[in-house]
């Protein structure tokens, strides 16, 4: 990728800045959106959203602007989806199991994460 659309460092800097940023302020969006709207049908949409804003990188993500714009949707979507995520469990789940279904929710997403970085590292060097 970083060859095919001669991207540097910085333009990547810069888009995973904007993804930061939308996915940190986002969460306290999807809270107060989970108490009005019921987070099942938040969390469905905000997942919607994530898969339409990468199946738009693929499409139409040919420059800095384009890939900023559409990660910074995707990391918004994201966000959102994460106190709807810890609403639905509370509500699903009884409070002695809570703990070990959160922690395993976190472990997937780190591990998710922690993949991708070793994918850029890997990418940068």
């Amino acid at each position: 990728i970083r060859e095919e659309l001669s991207l540097s460092s910085v333009d990547y800097g810069i888009i995973l800045s904007y993804y930061t940023l939308a996915f940190g302020s986002s969460k306290i969006i999807g809270g107060i959106l989970s108490d009005i709207i019921h987070p099942k049908t938040l969390y469905c949409t905000a997942l919607c959203c994530a898969c339409s804003s990468l199946l738009c990188i693929s499409y139409f993500g040919n420059d800095l602007l384009s890939l900023s714009i559409f990660w910074c949707i995707n990391g918004f979507s994201q966000g959102i989806a994460w106190p709807c995520i810890a609403k639905i469990i509370t509500d699903c789940f009884p409070p002695s199991i809570l703990g070990t279904l959160w922690s395993a929710i976190t472990s997937v997403s780190f591990l998710c994460i922690a993949c991708y970085l070793y994918n850029v590292l890997c990418s940068c060097i």
